[in-house]
């Protein structure tokens, strides 16, 4: 397991980090949303740390889109929330969504389990 140093000189153990984005798109704007989640995921995978970033629409109702990430750590995912195509797709997506919601975890190394990072997280056991 990848070990880095703290500001104390303790070793933290470096655990991976997993996003689920929810939308929700304005009726009309399906299409226009899905190619923008398409194209964040295509500029996303090409990133050091992206372990995988999966775009999903439902079958039974198209306007609702969730998008699963996979980082390597929590470094490299506050990495990628810097990336001006991200401000960008903020921006953009505005204009497209009706609701949205993202939950943050953090993989425990070699427990197989989850832990919430941010207030209304999904614990995956």
């Amino acid at each position: 397991m990848p070990e880095e140093s703290a500001a104390d000189g303790a070793k933290s153990v470096q655990v991976e980090v997993v996003v689920m984005f929810r939308a929700q798109a304005i009726e009309g704007m399906e299409s226009e949303l899905n190619d923008l989640l398409l194209w964040v995921a295509y500029q996303s995978r090409l990133e050091e740390g992206c372990v995988t970033y999966k775009v999903h629409q439902e079958d039974s109702d198209p306007r609702q889109f969730i998008v699963l990430e996979r980082w390597a750590t929590k470094a490299e995912h506050d990495i990628h929330m810097l990336k001006p195509y991200v401000a960008n797709f903020n921006e953009d997506a505005s204009e497209m969504v009706e609701t949205s919601r993202s939950d943050i975890t953090s993989i425990l190394p070699g427990s197989g389990k989850a832990v919430a990072r941010a207030p209304g997280t999904l614990t995956m056991l």
